[in-house]
């Protein structure tokens, strides 16, 4: 998942269409199934494995910056700093994983979750066994600029692994 600044995201983009007020949006990415409905780790890799699996985004917005508390899904998350070419590159890779209707407009929420502030939406990229999460994540990271290998996460740690293995775990400085 990512933590953002809702001023990184186009005003088109889907997040701020749908929460005009938030400030801040956390993102994250998964099979559509497994990530609705929290399927244990080993249900999860068999889900894997019956590709392609529909995808979702997960959206939760807040009008102020959250601490990890707050945050659902966080769990090891550590604090990339990227330029602010690498931002605006990370929140249009974003906004570009939400399938939209014919028109080019957003589609509505597949579900809401954690209340009326956060929802799934269909999403364009197919979950599969090659392409988990951690891939989502590790590619976005390094389409922004982060030096990683995306194709070794089959897991967090791989990811958290390269971070502190770099260095990388500082503050971001985008407000």
């Amino acid at each position: 998942e990512f933590l953002l600044s809702a001023s990184a995201f186009a005003p088109d983009a889907v997040p701020r269409q749908t929460w005009p007020e938030a400030t801040w949006f956390v993102i994250g990415w998964g099979d559509a199934h497994v990530y609705q409905n929290g399927m244990s780790d080993w249900q999860r890799n068999i889900d894997a494995l019956i590709p392609p699996s529909p995808s979702v985004v997960h959206v939760s917005a807040y009008r102020e910056r959250p601490s990890l508390a707050q945050i659902p899904f966080a769990r090891s998350w550590r604090h990339v700093h990227l330029s602010q070419e690498g931002v605006q590159q990370l929140a249009a890779d974003l906004a570009a994983d939400f399938a939209l209707d014919p028109q080019g407009g957003p589609l509505v929420p597949v579900s809401y979750s954690f209340g009326p502030e956060a929802g799934f939406f269909a999403a364009t990229p197919h979950y599969a066994a090659w392409h988990t999460c951690n891939h989502w994540a590790g590619r976005h990271l390094a389409h922004a600029g982060v030096p990683l290998v995306s194709g070794v996460a089959f897991s967090p740690k791989p990811l958290i692994r390269q971070i502190d293995a770099f260095g990388l775990d500082r503050a971001c400085t985008q407000s």
